[in-house]
């Protein structure tokens, strides 16, 4: 069987990616954040359906990761480095 490819410019994808990673189903990380119908993940991890704030803390703790990684695909530090990167050029010219 050949393995699919998953978008991670996503929510959902990323969702499925971590999910994947931890060697989970559906279903056991529907367990793991207080959803008992696998579909809702499926419907989370193909954008079709939204996910609540409540929720997105749940996930990304369960994953492992961040609620900017899930919702932007933006790390944390990631996120400072490019913060660092814009406003270098902006403080050089003051001086």
């Amino acid at each position: 069987m050949a393995k699919k490819n998953i978008d991670t410019t996503t929510m959902g994808g990323r969702i499925q990616a971590l999910r994947l990673q931890k060697g989970w189903s559906q279903e056991e990380l529907g367990f793991r954040i207080g959803v008992n119908n696998k579909s809702v993940i499926s419907f989370y991890e193909h954008d079709t359906r939204a996910v609540s704030v409540s929720v997105l803390q749940v996930l990304a703790k369960e994953l492992g990761t961040s609620i900017d990684y899930l919702v932007n695909g933006i790390e944390s530090g990631e996120q400072e480095l490019s913060l660092i990167h814009i406003s270098e050029p902006t403080r050089l010219g003051m001086i």
